[in-house]
């Protein structure tokens, strides 16, 4: 699983100005090959790793995560595979319960 996370930056005018920690708008991560596919240490990882950018978000934006983009390999099966709706629904189930715990 890789992740990163970039901050989006408003810039008015000259960068050397503006560009700066104090005026973070969003926090957007982005992590690929979550590979979630109903088992526990898949589940356990991808956690970890929202977690982990919920984090890091917080460090430098009082508001936290604004946004993830899963960049690919969501599951493990292909589209025509009979199990790629559930483990879309695991995925869907997992990252809603880490990132909006308040909902489960």
């Amino acid at each position: 699983m890789n992740s990163l996370i970039l901050t989006i930056l408003l810039l008015a005018g000259q960068a050397g100005e503006f560009f700066n920690d104090s005026r973070i708008v969003s926090s957007f991560a982005v992590i690929s090959d979550v590979h979630i596919n109903g088992r526990k240490d898949a589940t356990a990882k991808f956690h970890t790793a929202l977690e982990q950018l919920k984090a890091e978000a917080l460090k430098d934006d009082a508001d936290g995560l604004d946004a993830v983009l899963v960049a690919g390999d969501l599951i493990d099966w292909a589209y025509n595979n009979p199990k790629h709706v559930a483990q879309i629904d695991y995925f869907k189930r997992d990252y809603e319960a880490c990132l909006f715990p308040h909902r489960h």
